[in-house]
């Protein structure tokens, strides 16, 4: 197994943590779950990238024999935003650090959730007991970042944040669809990234790894936190202290980066087309308290189906859809989205989800599970 395909599997060994937890979730809760991404879904065709230089000020971080992870950081952060905005029209640039100052990690979350950031980046680099070790690994928040408030999950352990600080940053937490969706957008960056260390430069990538930090545990957007190379390595630390180093570090995630925003602005595109729905015009609800024992019926297009696992490998078809729910029905997990009144609304964007390339989709009536309602009945009129 080539070490890019262990980046690779690292990630998809984080979809299988992920689905499993969250399928234990839906189970609880009518054993639905769904991801929306209609809420993240708005773009105005540029992109604000939080770099996060780690450290600083009286917090060195870790140290090699010749350099300070706080100022080698700050190079790579400099110059990292600098050759994104020399690539990209589109891209704003902040830096929740430009000189040597000590910042908090609560003060580096407000200030991307503050801006309404597209994107986080935290720069760092490692240390080991063994100098023989080298390479880079990148982070993402995985289900720390899922689960962040949740009083009963516990994490990695990595987030060093007080209580009071907690309830303040609870102000900036997306809902649970949304974090799914912003999750699955890690992954693809976190991959992007250590595909690119493994591709361009001389060291080895350790791959994709999930942990609790703070800044990627409270944000509520895209990120991850990067250790791009350990200073406790002699060879890896002259190539880091040195300006070609630097160039070249900066060079790579700037062009991991720019690919992964490129896909996601596709995304958004593709997300903000108005899909043909069937509309009943000019009717009105005349709400009566007439109590039926009868459901409505819903009907939904499924789009796919699994047995035993959930599906693990999402290709780009998938962000063409609006939402997405997941029903597990004994050992099978089937993938529905949209919600129709009628079968007849169904079939009318039966051939639109088709058209994405979902060739086997069709229309299936939902099983409903709620109380009792009151009978709706619709009447024409202005």
């Amino acid at each position: 197994m080539t070490l890019l395909t262990q980046v690779y599997r690292s990630v998809f060994l984080s979809y299988i943590v992920l689905f499993s937890h969250s399928i234990l979730n839906a189970q609880y809760d009518n054993r639905n779950l769904t991801f929306h991404q209609s809420s993240l879904s708005s773009f105005d065709g540029t992109f604000d990238v939080v770099i996060d230089p780690g450290h600083g000020g009286s917090d060195k971080g870790c140290t090699g024999s010749i350099c300070h992870e706080k100022d080698v950081v700050l190079e790579l952060a400099l110059e990292l935003g600098k050759s994104l905005q020399m690539q990209n029209h589109n891209i704003r640039v902040h830096y929740t650090r430009t000189s040597d100052e000590f910042v908090s990690l609560a003060d580096r979350i407000k200030f991307a959730n503050d801006l309404g950031g597209d994107l986080f980046l935290s720069l760092h680099f490692n240390a080991d007991s063994h100098q023989y070790v080298n390479g880079s690994e990148t982070y993402v928040g995985g289900l720390d970042f899922v689960h962040a408030h949740d009083e009963d999950h516990h994490g990695h352990g990595h987030s060093i944040i007080d209580n009071a600080t907690k309830q303040e940053l609870k102000k900036y937490e997306l809902n649970n669809s949304d974090k799914m969706v912003v999750l699955k957008q890690s992954l693809d960056l976190a991959a992007m990234i250590e595909g690119g260390f493994e591709r361009d430069l001389p060291f080895k990538s350790r791959g994709v790894k999930e942990a609790g930090f703070a800044v990627l545990k409270y944000i509520n957007m895209p990120g991850a936190l990067i250790e791009a190379g350990f200073l406790t390595n002699k060879k890896q630390e002259k190539f880091i202290n040195s300006k070609e180093g630097i160039q070249e570090m900066s060079t790579c995630l700037s062009n991991s980066v720019t690919a992964f925003l490129s896909d996601l602005e596709q995304q958004y595109h593709s997300l903000n087309r108005s899909l043909v729905v069937t509309k009943n015009h000019k009717q009105k609800p005349v709400v009566t308290n007439i109590p039926i024992n009868k459901e409505p019926k819903s009907f939904a297009i499924k789009v796919a189906s699994s047995a035993k696992m959930p599906i693990l490998n999402f290709d780009k078809k998938w962000d063409n859809l609006k939402a997405i729910t997941v029903k597990k029905s004994g050992n099978t997990f089937h993938y529905l989205t949209g919600q129709y009144d009628s079968p007849e609304d169904a079939k009318a964007q039966l051939t639109v989800i088709r058209g994405l390339g979902f060739e086997h989709a069709y229309v299936t009536e939902i099983k409903s599970s709620s109380p009792k309602r009151k009978a709706i009945k619709y009447t024409a009129g202005d």
